[in-house]
């Protein structure tokens, strides 16, 4: 049980994207303005998170001095992104909720992402967030000039039509090299289209998720927006597909 003297702590996890690393942390909740960051722990880049989320969050507890029943709230980003990342993060939110009676809460991934674009060209430009990029298609989120809040639904797009769609709105493109590695081969330079890299940040997650109504840990699932692999070969067997994680 929280202690009634402590302020409201929320654990942050962010392992969406294992090529990029990402990492935990805690905050309270309470202060105006944002949350008060008490701990972080960085994950190491090019691994699933596997073995290294729960010790990362058993030490950023260490650091600040938090016991687990001192969690009021759990975020995780749901992604999209790597499939053996997020359902490890948000198993692990699953069962820190359920152990200490702490709230969850589902953080699509882009409204992280968004938050740690550069301010002054977030200002004057649409912001097209792209996510869980994959041979011909690659997941996007719109979102208007200054605004943390996407203009519409995620959507899985051609890359083809991306560049069209960042080209028509004059937009900043936020993808990894890997994807912009092949946007240039399809005319990304000749479009005159900017791009950044993506920055995943445990502390984006707590900031976005301190506008996020809780959720039952139950109806907590990370979001894919295609189907995975396994599953697909599985069909392709001719078998029923296992159930959502």
């Amino acid at each position: 049980m929280q202690s009634a003297s402590r302020p409201s702590v929320l654990l942050a996890i962010e392992a969406s994207n294992p090529v990029h690393g990402g990492g935990v942390a805690l905050a309270t909740l309470d202060p105006p303005g944002g949350p008060r960051i008490l701990a972080r722990e960085m994950l190491p880049a090019d691994s699933p998170h596997v073995d290294t989320l729960m010790p990362a969050v058993a030490a950023a507890c260490r650091s600040a001095g938090i016991r687990p029943f001192d969690l009021s709230r759990v975020a995780v980003s749901i992604g999209p992104g790597g499939y053996t990342s997020l359902r490890t993060s948000v198993t692990a939110a699953r069962l820190i909720a359920a152990s200490t009676g702490a709230a969850c809460i589902a953080v699509p991934t882009s409204l992280a992402v968004i938050r740690r674009v550069d301010a002054a060209a977030h200002a004057r430009s649409t912001v097209i967030v792209c996510l869980a990029w994959k041979r011909h298609d690659v997941w996007r989120q719109v979102f208007a000039p200054g605004a943390l809040e996407p203009a519409g639904p995620g959507a899985l797009v051609p890359v083809d039509r991306l560049i069209e769609e960042a080209a028509y709105a004059g937009a900043l493109l936020v993808a990894d090299h890997e994807l912009v590695s092949q946007l240039r081969d399809r005319g990304l330079e000749s479009a005159r289209i900017s791009h950044a890299a993506p920055v995943f940040d445990p502390v984006a997650v707590a900031e976005a998720a301190a506008l996020i109504t809780p959720v039952d840990p139950l109806h907590l699932h990370p979001l894919y927006p295609r189907e995975p692999e396994a599953v697909s070969k599985w069909r392709s067997l001719g078998r029923a597909a296992p159930p959502p994680a």
